[in-house]
């Protein structure tokens, strides 16, 4: 049998060790925070984004429109998803390839595109993104929970 101290021992090597877990999760989604979409900033990716900016100006997201433009810029876009892997689109399997930082960037994404643009509310995007997507219902809520903690939905 083990003393009251060497339990409390155990138990505060083991709030270390999460401690220590929590801070890799914190050092990974801030590097990608400083990284997010770095591409975009230079060269060939720039001046594509660049050049068809206009194309999306007054199209609704998830709109016919929206997908014909997706369709237009589909050599940039491949580029971009190559490189940047909080996008579906990266993986041959595309969500279930994710893991949970490249989830979180995600959906932190989808809220700044969608208070960028005010074309849809964050829930619309988000069951656009659903769609779209093929997000299982489940992975969903666990989603939707995750947006509400952030304060992204009521």
């Amino acid at each position: 049998m083990i003393t009251k101290e060497e339990y409390r021992d155990r138990v505060l090597s083991h709030k270390l060790s999460v401690k220590i877990g929590v801070q890799r999760i914190i050092d990974n989604l801030y590097h990608r925070g400083e990284s997010h979409d770095d591409d975009k900033l230079d060269g060939d990716i720039l001046d594509s984004f660049y050049n068809v900016s206009n194309r999306f100006e007054n199209v609704k997201f998830g709109s016919v429109e929206y997908e014909q433009n997706l369709e237009f810029l589909k050599p940039v876009l491949d580029k971009h998803y190559e490189t940047n892997d909080h996008h579906p689109q990266h993986y041959k399997n595309g969500i279930s390839g994710m893991n949970f930082m490249s989830m979180l960037e995600m959906l932190v994404d989808w809220k700044s595109a969608s208070s960028a643009y005010g074309d849809n509310t964050f829930e619309e995007s988000m069951q656009i993104n659903k769609k779209r997507f093929g997000i299982d219902e489940q992975l969903y809520e666990v989603m939707r929970n995750t947006a509400k903690s952030l304060g992204y939905l009521d």
